[in-house]
């Protein structure tokens, strides 16, 4: 089986592509390093950043999923004078995007070691010729960005098992939110261990203190309408997010990946979640970094539309 198309797989190949430029026969020779994840200081510059955005399904057809991963690539450059810097930056994403243009030999995104192409079509969906100029060591730091639409067909839930039940379960929020938070649990040991690296799994709240990597279970939203008798059909908007503490950034960043990844197959294996969702709405995963107390985490949320039954009370 061909290794699965990831946000991972994506973003490395991207970055490698990127690299084989800065070589003396390259078009970004001058680029000192290229980053994996947000940039950050202290740099060298001029710099790039490749950077995860989201991912959202655009269609399920016959057990493929075809999914439109958004990233983006940041050009920095350092200069002693704001217009030099700007001009700067701009001319180094003005020689990324030439990079990703169409027919151009990196356009599909092909696999840095087997050659591949993993994507069946990529787009530039928007270009942001210059930041404002930033004051920094006696000089100015300025960005460029551009980003990128990278369209690829996968398989549901490659490398993963899980159950199906034919009979559909009653169940209230608390049920279900617990029954995700345990099926995720179960791939924490024994011959499905492929989330062992996960060291908390939580649901609700989250403790003051969390061991991460942490995977938390939420309840964003209820939506319910009285459709059959002593029954409501319930829409639950439900978000499993995957936190990392940003120590080795690059390499909590690759971390944070497979797991929020291997949540997605591991939903799509189990997707009826033992008979209590009747339909779902896979909506995608969002990336990005936050703070929370006090400290810089990245966090990726994986968020799912449950519909279900839910009895009525009974007056006694």
């Amino acid at each position: 089986m061909a290794e699965p198309v990831t946000m991972l797989r994506t973003l490395e190949s991207v970055k490698k592509t990127i690299e084989a430029q800065t070589t003396a026969e390259g078009t970004l020779t001058s680029i000192d390093k290229t980053f994996l994840g947000p940039a950050h200081n202290p740099a060298k510059y001029p710099i790039i950043a490749v950077v995860p955005v989201e991912e959202s399904p655009q269609d399920i057809w016959n057990d493929r999923l075809n999914s439109i991963r958004r990233i983006r690539i940041e050009a920095f450059s350092h200069k002693n004078d704001s217009k030099a810097s700007m001009r700067s930056s701009m001319g180094l994403i003005e020689q990324v995007k030439n990079l990703f243009v169409a027919k151009a030999p990196a356009w599909l995104i092909p696999d840095p070691t087997t050659g591949v192409d993993m994507m069946f079509d990529t787009n530039m969906v928007d270009i942001e010729p210059n930041s404002v100029p930033s004051p920094y060591r006696n000089g100015f730091i300025t960005s460029a960005a551009i980003d990128l639409y990278c369209f690829s067909r996968d398989e549901l839930h490659p490398d993963v098992k899980g159950t199906s039940f034919a009979q559909l379960v009653e169940t209230d929020s608390k049920t279900l939110v617990d029954t995700i938070r345990r099926i995720y649990k179960t791939y924490d040991i024994g011959i499905e261990d492929q989330l062992s690296s996960v060291k908390s799994f939580k649901s609700f709240t989250l403790p003051p203190a969390p061991v991460y990597p942490v995977l938390f279970v939420g309840i964003e939203a209820e939506q319910r309408s009285h459709k059959y008798v002593g029954r409501d059909e319930v829409i639950r908007s439900i978000t499993i997010y995957v936190l990392n503490k940003l120590l080795k950034r690059e390499d909590a960043l690759a971390q944070n990946l497979k797991i929020i990844d291997l949540c997605r197959r591991i939903f799509f294996a189990n997707r009826d979640l033992e008979g209590r969702a009747s339909h779902f709405d896979y909506r995608g995963i969002v990336y990005g970094q936050l703070t929370l107390n006090n400290q810089l985490l990245y966090g990726s949320s994986l968020n799912l539309d449950i519909q279900s039954i839910e009895a009525l009370p009974v007056e006694v």
